[in-house]
């Protein structure tokens, strides 16, 4: 589906994702037991935006996120002095922004990285420090519709603390695999 995306000619962003989706996707749920089909186009959807950079360009463009977020190519450098980030491994409760504005908190304890949502769901991932400024979350579970789609028990993302700032830190995000950076404000309480 991503390869089949980045050749649409068409310019409108709707219509690219609509066509990609008529070609490859609707097919197939033609055979498809009806009661399967919203759980199956979810899982689809979701992994069609961790998995394809263009998607989620996309759906970037036409529901811009509510907070300072920023995508570069290139691996950010971190400024964050070693008492910051010593600071930064003794918080255990931080809190952050969804791309609709909904805020997440944040819990971490025995090595475990718990995001509680406003729709009383939950994800667990568990916590890796792999250098000074990098982490890794290893994801575990989630009773959360767009998370347990979104990734599979074993999927990792790799986090880079790089400032601290008033009220919050700034990190960078990248998924496994991919070459995409998104800069944006971890909020400690």
């Amino acid at each position: 589906m991503c390869e089949l995306l980045k050749i649409q000619e068409v310019q409108i962003d709707s219509l690219k994702v609509e066509r990609v989706f008529e070609q490859s996707f609707y097919p197939y749920l033609e055979n498809i037991d009806p009661e399967k089909i919203d759980k199956i186009f979810n899982k689809v959807y979701f992994r069609f935006q961790r998995n394809c950079p263009e998607f989620r360009a996309i759906l970037n463009r036409m529901y811009p996120p509510k907070d300072d977020v920023a995508f570069q190519k290139t691996e950010p450098v971190s400024e964050m002095t070693s008492s910051q980030l010593a600071d930064f491994k003794k918080q255990k409760r931080f809190t952050y922004k969804e791309v609709d504005g909904e805020v997440t908190e944040v819990e971490l304890k025995n090595d475990q990285w718990i995001d509680h949502f406003i729709d009383q769901t939950f994800s667990k991932l568990r916590l890796e420090w792999i250098s000074d400024h990098k982490f890794q979350l290893t994801f575990i579970d989630s009773n959360n519709l767009s998370r347990s789609n979104f990734s599979f028990p074993g999927d990792k993302i790799i986090y880079k603390v790089l400032a601290k700032k008033e009220g919050y830190y700034l990190l960078s995000v990248n998924i496994e695999g991919q070459e995409e950076f998104e800069i944006f404000k971890l909020y400690f309480l």
